[in-house]
């Protein structure tokens, strides 16, 4: 099958943000390997909008 990067999968624009997030920003998302928006949580950790992928607060690329 292959290792599945999350490239294919576009955003999904009805799904609501996170309740503990604020305005997102783009990051580096580690899981599709690229830039892509994410929703920053309350504790500093961010979701990834296309994957859903949570990074650690403090974590970057």
């Amino acid at each position: 099958m292959g290792v599945h990067t999350g490239r294919h999968r576009g955003p999904r624009a009805a799904d609501p943000a996170p309740a503990d997030t604020e305005p997102g920003e783009f990051r580096y998302c580690p899981e599709e390997l690229r830039t892509t928006y994410h929703a920053i949580h309350d504790d500093g950790s961010r979701t990834c909008w296309t994957c859903r992928t949570t990074t650690p607060a403090g974590e970057t690329q």
